[in-house]
């Protein structure tokens, strides 16, 4: 977990660079609800709390929530989602390695759903300096809400608009932060793949699927390779493919089944990014592959030592 922890660090300095140190905020806010909750239940289990705190994965948990969210959204917000994450996602399965959904997502995402305006309105536009503001002096949501909820979104929009007047300008300058941002998570996640940490096969499936989907979406032949390049440069997406989705607990186990469990997470990802109202979709994507992992387990064992081929598939 620890190796984790660091390899995330790229990304995260990206991140204090060009947002401030609100990130330091809502990753210790998240952090703090996720170990509280790891404590608890411990404690209402009568296990040791030391025990539990130990491995690390609480903390973990807790700093990919963190990770997530604005960095001027309310902090209390984050804290609930390591609350949550921990307690709804993690110990009411019965613990580390019991759980089927991802901790991290499983939060992050009921924050998301039951407070959208608070998590798209703390970004800060790192090309002014200025906050990214959704709702007016009294209350009403601005029209901008609409089409530009996130900063994905906004630069999307600046892309389209960018490749119809036929520039050769990516996106606006606040789009470069994105870029390091994410470079910095790939650069980290490469680490972890050095070191066989993780596996290559999700995120190798995951964004193998996801830029042909981006492609194949694109509306217009000259600019989708493009468009392409700044979908995988923004958002969460190298975080969900190197740090999110390799899970080890929550992923597919077999070679073949992570392979199908990362590309469920590319296709899923560019649909909701292409076509829903949603820019973002990381965490949709993974807990929906989440809940197919135990059919892609029984459909992808391996053969065993000693027999022909692999005992899969249901008998009758």
């Amino acid at each position: 977990m620890l190796t984790v922890l660091i390899c995330t660090l790229p990304g995260l300095t990206a991140m204090l660079w060009f947002f401030g140190a609100g990130v330091l905020l809502q990753i210790g806010a998240a952090s703090f609800g996720a170990i509280a909750a790891e404590s608890m239940a411990a404690a209402l289990r009568g296990r040791s709390v030391w025990r539990h705190l130990q491995d690390g994965s609480a903390l973990l948990a807790g700093w990919l929530i963190g990770l997530c969210f604005p960095p001027l959204a309310p902090w209390w917000l984050a804290a609930l989602a390591g609350i949550l994450g921990l307690g709804l996602g993690k110990h009411v399965y019965g613990g580390l390695g019991q759980n089927i959904f991802n901790p991290a997502m499983t939060g992050y995402a009921l924050v998301l759903v039951s407070f959208p305006l608070q998590l798209t309105q703390g970004w800060p536009d790192a090309a002014t300096d200025a906050t990214v503001t959704l709702v007016g002096e009294h209350g009403q949501v601005l029209i901008d809400a609409i089409s530009s909820a996130t900063p994905l979104d906004q630069y999307r929009q600046a892309l389209v608009i960018a490749a119809s007047a036929g520039t050769t300008r990516l996106v606006e300058p606040g789009a470069f932060a994105w870029q390091m941002i994410n470079l910095g998570f790939l650069f980290g996640g490469l680490i972890l793949l050095a070191r066989r940490i993780i596996r290559w096969q999700i995120p190798l499936g995951m964004l193998a699927t996801f830029s042909l989907c981006t492609l194949l979406a694109g509306s217009e032949s000259g600019s989708r390779l493009t468009f392409l390049l700044f979908q995988l440069s923004s958002g969460a997406i190298m975080l969900g493919a190197f740090f999110i989705a390799t899970d080890p607990v929550t992923a597919a186990t077999s070679r073949q089944g992570q392979l199908v469990f990362g590309a469920g997470i590319g296709v899923l990802l560019a649909l909701i990014r292409n076509y829903s109202a949603w820019p973002e979709g990381v965490a949709f994507a993974v807990l929906f592959m989440n809940l197919c992992v135990p059919l892609l387990d029984y459909y992808t064992r391996p053969r065993v030592y000693g027999h022909q081929k692999a005992n899969r598939g249901i008998k009758a």
